[in-house]
C-alpha cells in the first residue's frame, strides 16, 4: 500500500522532471521547436488561402500587350511604332455564300475587283457587325459562337481581330477574352497552351510562381460558365500536327472539352480557307472589305502621319494630293489594301514626300 501510494505521489514529480530536463536543453531547442511550428502554420495557411482573381481585369491587362500594329517590325528601324487604335480605320465585312470566281475582264485600275465575291449574302459596316454578329449572335450557322474572319494577305485581318477583342472585352459583360497567335503554338496543342502558357502568365500577374490547383479550377469554371472568348489569329500560320491547319484546329476544337465551350473567332488567309474541302464548315465566315477611296484611304494616311513621334501632318496631306493626280489610278487601287497603304506611307516618309523617280524600285519595295 505504502509503495503504491509512494508511486502515485512520485508521478507528478516524474512529469516535472521531464519538463525540467527539456529546459536543461536550453532555450535554443525550445526556440527551434516554436520556429518550426510557425513555419508549418504559415505554409499551411498559404496552401489553403483562396486566391481571388479578377479574370476580367487580368485578361484586359494581357490583351493590352497584344495591341501592337503588325507592321511595326517594318518601321521600327526609323523609330516608328504604333498601337492598333492609333491608326485603325474600321473595316467592313461581307458574309460569303460561295467561293470567289476570278474574272479576267477587269481593267488595271480596278484590279482589286478580281477578289470580289460573286455572291454576297450581306455586307456589314464595322459597328453593325460587332453588334449583330458578336453581341446579338445573329449568324446563320453558329449563332455567333464560331466566326471566321478571312481575307487576302495584308487585308487587315489581325488588326480587325485586335479591335474585336477590345470591343468584346468592353461591351459584353463578364467576358474573358484570350488572344492567341496560332503561329506561337508551334507543335503545342491549343488547350495545352491555354493551361500551361496563358494561365502561367495569369499566375505571374497575381504573384504566384506557378498556377495553383485552385486557380486552374477557377479558370476551367470560366469555360463552364460560357464566359471565355478565344480570338485565334492566323490559322494559316499554324504548324499543323495532323493534316492541314484547318483540319488540325477543327480536331482540337471537336475533342477539347474546354474549347467546345468557348466562343471562338479565327482569322485566316482567303486562299487557305478556300482550298479544297474546309473542315471548319460550322464556322460563319466573313471576308474583310478593302478601304474605300478616297475616304478611308485618306483617313488612314492622316492617322499614320498624325501619330508619328514628331507629327508630319503636312507630308500626309501632300501624299493625299499626289494620289489624286491623273495617272495614279492603279496605285489608288493597290493601296486600298491596308498593308500596301502602310508601305506607301512609310516610303513617302523615307523619301521626304516624293514617290521616287524610279517606279520599278517602288514596286520592288512593295
Amino acid at each position: 500500500m505504502s509503495n503504491d501510494q509512494s508511486g502515485e505521489n512520485q508521478q507528478p514529480n516524474i512529469q516535472q522532471e521531464m519538463l525540467n530536463n527539456l529546459n536543461v536543453l536550453g532555450n535554443v531547442t525550445l526556440g527551434n521547436i516554436n520556429q518550426s511550428n510557425n513555419i508549418f502554420i504559415q505554409i499551411h495557411s498559404q496552401d489553403t488561402q483562396k486566391v481571388e482573381i479578377d479574370w476580367y481585369q487580368v485578361s484586359c491587362s494581357l490583351l493590352n500587350e497584344q495591341q501592337r500594329l503588325t507592321t511595326n517590325p517594318l518601321t521600327s528601324s526609323e523609330g516608328i511604332t504604333y498601337r492598333t487604335d492609333q491608326v485603325y480605320v474600321p473595316l467592313g465585312l461581307v458574309e460569303r455564300k460561295k467561293q470567289s470566281r476570278r474574272r479576267e475582264d477587269v481593267s488595271p485600275e480596278k484590279g482589286s475587283e478580281l477578289y470580289h465575291e460573286t455572291e454576297i449574302i450581306q455586307t456589314f459596316e464595322h459597328q453593325q457587325f460587332l453588334e449583330q454578329v458578336l453581341r446579338d449572335r445573329q449568324s446563320p450557322k453558329s449563332q455567333g459562337k464560331r466566326i471566321a474572319i478571312i481575307g487576302e494577305p495584308g487585308a487587315g485581318k489581325t488588326t480587325l481581330l485586335q479591335q474585336m477583342a477590345q470591343w468584346i472585352s468592353k461591351e459584353i459583360k463578364q467576358s474573358l477574352v484570350i488572344w492567341v497567335s496560332l503561329a506561337d503554338l508551334r507543335s503545342r496543342e491549343l488547350e495545352s497552351y491555354l493551361l500551361e502558357v496563358w494561365l502561367q502568365a495569369v499566375a505571374r500577374k497575381v504573384g504566384q510562381a506557378e498556377a495553383s490547383t485552385q486557380v486552374k479550377d477557377d479558370f476551367v469554371s470560366q469555360f463552364n460558365q460560357g464566359l471565355v472568348w478565344l480570338l485565334l489569329d492566323g490559322v494559316d500560320e499554324m504548324q499543323a500536327t495532323v493534316g492541314n491547319p484547318l483540319g488540325d484546329i477543327e480536331q482540337q476544337i471537336r475533342t477539347g472539352s474546354l474549347l467546345q465551350q468557348a466562343r471562338i473567332v479565327v482569322s485566316c488567309r482567303l486562299n487557305v480557307w478556300d482550298a479544297s474541302s474546309n473542315p471548319l464548315d460550322s464556322f460563319d465566315n466573313y471576308r474583310t472589305l478593302e478601304f474605300s477611296y478616297p475616304q478611308q484611304v485618306e483617313q488612314f494616311i492622316g492617322n499614320w502621319f498624325g501619330f508619328l513621334p514628331s507629327p508630319k501632318t503636312d507630308i500626309g496631306q501632300q501624299l493625299c494630293v499626289a494620289l489624286r493626280e491623273p495617272g495614279k489610278e492603279r496605285i489608288r487601287d493597290l493601296v486600298k489594301n491596308p498593308l500596301r497603304l502602310t508601305l506607301l506611307c512609310f516610303n513617302w516618309y523615307l523619301d521626304n514626300g516624293k514617290l521616287g523617280a524610279c517606279k520599278k524600285i517602288k514596286y520592288q519595295s512593295f
